[in-house]
């Protein structure tokens, strides 16, 4: 099943939309195949989302709803998957910084806040990613961005994560 968001199509495997439509249905409590608005926090709390407000309106906005006017509105089960793709999409960002987060702390064994170009390139290496020498070396310049030999966390985290 594709369904339409914002211009982008994304692709939804069967599986996956049937364990989003079984706990849709978990909090349709009138079975019309609609959940109120209000609801719609408690569901993707159940699925393991947890959006502060902010968060939550934003991702409203992106399928036509504010709650602060509409709390009792229905949410329908496409608008709901065409919610849920961007939500879980950034929360599988978040983890993937949290680990970087994790994995550069272990590599800054000083707490400099920051890693060596050197370490970076022998970490590389050592993970066996076969990569070649120029490839190795765009990637060491991409993350030393003023070119001083040192590495912070915020530059490697745009460069692999692309946040």
């Amino acid at each position: 099943m594709e369904i339409q968001n914002q211009d982008e199509k994304i692709p939804l495997k069967s599986d996956q939309v049937a364990r989003l439509r079984h706990w849709f249905s978990k909090f349709d409590f009138e079975g019309s195949g609609n959940i109120k608005l209000s609801e719609l926090d408690n569901l993707l709390r159940a699925l393991g989302m947890t959006l502060n407000k902010q968060e939550f309106q934003s991702a409203l906005q992106k399928i036509g709803m504010d709650f602060s006017t509409s709390a009792q509105e229905n949410v329908t089960f496409n608008m709901f998957l065409a919610l849920w793709q961007p939500v879980s999409q950034s929360s599988s960002r978040d983890q993937d910084k949290d680990k970087l987060r994790l994995a550069f702390n272990v590599m800054d064994r000083e707490g400099r806040g920051k890693i060596t170009d050197h370490d970076f390139r022998n970490i590389l290496m050592q993970a066996d990613f076969q990569l070649s020498p120029e490839t190795l070396d765009d990637l060491v310049r991409a993350t030393d961005l003023n070119g001083d030999g040192d590495i912070t966390f915020n530059a490697l985290r745009c460069v692999l994560i692309g946040d």
